[in-house]
């Protein structure tokens, strides 16, 4: 038997039956090989059970049949969990059919797969629950239309495991759902191939784009999307062969309440709208499992892993590897100036150019003679400049068809403008990773930060460490304007050499800023007293160790400030 445990320790139990391999994988958020498979915000833990299910097929050698346990990568397996699960493996009697080990409180603990599953079969494990070992075990056996039982093994309690990063009390019963609607969709259907999937993902229209290009890009069993409708022209533009299943529902944190800081959660809203969709399909869920802060992985490869697309290597990766238009002829007015589109919104304020660089980046490209638009959705005066609110989808392409570049936030239209026309576009990020979401660079594409370490933070209309309501990692606007000038001049002479892109160091940023307030010094009395009062306040202390454990990933990969400022975060959430 072969045996897949998601794990940090390459050695997490020894000394088990001569017959039985263990492998350790770990869940990567930068580096890709067998044992570090990739990081996706996207991917619900079934997925990652498919994954290492895949991976421990692969790793049989010639002729070699073996039956496949995965232990449940939704819950961290402590070793003696393993060596009670291998001791009840071991001691069950002879079953030819799929056995769910379960915990004393039908939690699954790992699903033990019969040699005859194959690749395809493969597909359909992306709708187990991993939540309830009874439903699981249902669903398997309406999937596969073989015996499946349930084992319980009543020393192992998984209710106070730690969940390898998952996003587990929101998603509890959203995955819940997805089983239990496969199971009406079996009983329903004389065989599973006659039913197709959906995807779930109905926001926000820059997660739609990536979608799409993923799944263009990606082999997956998904045929359909599940889609606000306002986000339908995106999807219909830039996949049209994958079907639409519009939602009819008002868009989630994007009105006046989001900007003062209020927040809808995703299983609120997948609760609201669960109930609009057709019993005819399987579903799957696209919204976020994971935090993708935490991961260097571009968000149109953390989408196609989701999809079921496999990456073996940083290689295999699309982000980076797949074609990008290199040209684009604009279609201006004749004997015009040049035109620069300017989009400043960013979804939420610490994504927003503050309104001051706005202006003195107006100003310089109005010194240079290019004649400026701006795409606002209004509540500002921009002297000197076009401006025009967005009306559709439509609209926005004409709009990106007369102009010669576009200076945009990490947001929707500088990602269409660069990812699907090839529009010159200058991408301005400030508290989000660039690796996350920027487009190859090529003489046509160009993103700036001042490359402050505190990014990405997960502030919303106040910054974390300084105060106030912009970012301080937003470049400076004559840094902005020279790389306009330069992106014009050799995208209009020819030049193909690219463009230098990436972080600015602050010290050589040119003009006036905003002065940013006194950084506010941590206190380590303040620190105790919080952790003093988690200690008391959150129950069997299990956030205390996820918290420490937390603290020194982040630490290490990113330094002490962000980490701290994660941390301080958490307990805030943990304390409210």
């Amino acid at each position: 038997m072969k045996l897949g445990v998601v794990s940090e320790s390459r050695y997490l139990v020894r000394d088990i039956d001569p017959d039985w391999k263990l492998y350790s994988f770990t869940i990567s958020p930068d580096t890709l090989s067998f044992s570090r498979i990739f990081y996706s915000a996207f991917a619900t833990p079934a997925r990652y059970v498919q994954e290492i299910f895949l991976k421990l097929k692969e790793s049989a050698r010639h002729a070699e049949v073996a039956a496949t346990f995965v232990f449940n990568p939704l819950f961290s397996s402590s070793s003696l969990d393993v060596l009670l699960t291998l001791a009840a493996l071991k001691g069950a009697s002879t079953f030819d059919g799929i056995t769910v080990v379960a915990d004393n409180d039908n939690r699954p603990v790992g699903y033990l797969l019969p040699t005859h599953l194959d690749a395809e079969d493969s597909n359909f494990l992306i709708l187990l629950s991993t939540v309830d070992a009874e439903l699981d075990a249902t669903l398997c056996q309406s999937l596969f239309r073989i015996e499946t039982r349930v084992l319980k093994v009543l020393d192992i309690t998984l209710g106070n495991s730690q969940h390898n990063g998952f996003v587990y009390d929101d998603n509890y019963s959203t995955y819940r759902w997805v089983a239990e609607r496969a199971i009406l969709m079996l009983k329903a259907q004389t065989s599973r191939a006659n039913i197709s999937f959906t995807a779930v993902m109905p926001h926000h229209a820059g997660d739609v784009l990536f979608f799409t290009l993923a799944f263009n890009w990606s082999s997956s069993p998904i045929k359909r999307i599940a889609v606000n409708r306002a986000y339908q022209n995106i999807v219909d533009d830039n996949a049209p062969g994958l079907a639409v299943l519009p939602i009819e529902a008002p868009l989630i944190n994007r009105g006046t309440d989001f900007q003062q800081g209020k927040v809808t959660s995703e299983s609120t809203y997948f609760e609201s709208i669960k109930g609009t969709l057709p019993q005819d399909s399987f579903y799957t869920y696209f919204r976020p499992s994971r935090d993708y802060n935490a991961s260097l992985f571009h968000l149109i490869d953390h989408f196609a892993f989701a999809l079921g697309q496999r990456f073996h290597s940083n290689q295999d990766l699309f982000a980076t590897a797949v074609a990008r238009p290199h040209t684009f002829q604009p279609q201006p007015q004749p004997n015009s100036p040049m035109r620069v589109l300017l989009h400043f919104d960013g979804g939420w304020a610490l994504k927003v150019y503050p309104e001051p660089q706005q202006k003195q980046l107006i100003e310089l490209l109005r010194r240079k003679g290019y004649s400026l638009t701006v795409l606002t959705n209004g509540g500002h005066d921009y002297s000197g400049c076009e401006v025009t609110a967005f009306q559709n989808f439509a609209h926005f392409k004409t709009l990106l068809k007369t102009h010669h570049l576009m200076v945009g936030m990490d947001s929707f239209p500088a990602h269409y403008a660069a990812h699907v026309l090839g529009l010159p576009t200058v991408c301005l990020f400030a508290s989000t990773r660039p690796e996350n979401s920027n487009a190859p660079q090529t003489q046509n594409y160009a993103w700036l930060e001042a490359g402050l370490r505190c990014r990405p933070c997960y502030g919303l209309i106040r910054c974390p460490l300084y105060g106030g309501s912009y970012c301080r990692n937003f470049v400076d606007p004559e840094t902005v304007a020279s790389v306009v000038e330069r992106m014009l001049r050799a995208a209009h002479e020819e030049k193909r050499s690219p463009l230098t892109s990436g972080p600015v160091p602050a010290s050589s940023l040119a003009g006036p800023r905003p002065i940013p307030p006194k950084i506010k010094r941590i206190s380590l009395r303040y620190l105790r007293m919080k952790v003093m009062l988690a200690r008391m306040v959150i129950p069997q202390m299990k956030y205390l160790g996820l918290l420490y454990r937390e603290y020194a990933t982040i630490a290490r990969r990113d330094g002490f400030l962000l980490a701290t400022l994660h941390t301080l975060r958490f307990l805030r959430k943990a304390l409210r």
